[in-house]
């Protein structure tokens, strides 16, 4: 935004996965373990945060080109409007991701990235 460029995002084409592709059993080590530490392994979540991320994305693209295009060519009041209908969509978004990706217990990194 300070340079006042837009960033060269655009809807995703497709889904790089669905809520089904996706193997539970991966799991999450933190890296590097150049100490040689034993940590616990944790469920890497990735069906759950790529499929979010995406819609998140989505989201991001529509804010993205209200801000930098279309509000150029709208009233205030229009603009006003739209920008609420999409932070009501980004509110939405964040009260529908799944339980299993709350902060509570030690997250992965993943999982940080959509809070």
């Amino acid at each position: 935004m300070t340079l006042l460029k837009v960033a060269d995002l655009d809807l995703p084409l497709s889904r790089p996965y669905t809520g089904y592709d996706l193997d539970d059993d991966i799991m999450w080590i933190p890296y590097p373990r150049s100490n040689q530490i034993d940590y616990a392994k944790k469920p890497a979540l990735l069906r759950y945060v790529m499929a979010d991320l995406s819609d998140l994305t989505e989201i991001v693209v529509d804010i993205q080109n209200l801000l930098f295009d279309k509000a150029r060519r709208m009233s205030i009041d229009d603009t006003w409007t739209a920008a609420n209908q999409l932070y009501t969509k980004l509110q939405h978004w964040h009260e529908n991701l799944p339980r299993i990706l709350d902060i509570d217990s030690r997250p992965v990194p993943q999982v940080l990235l959509l809070r």
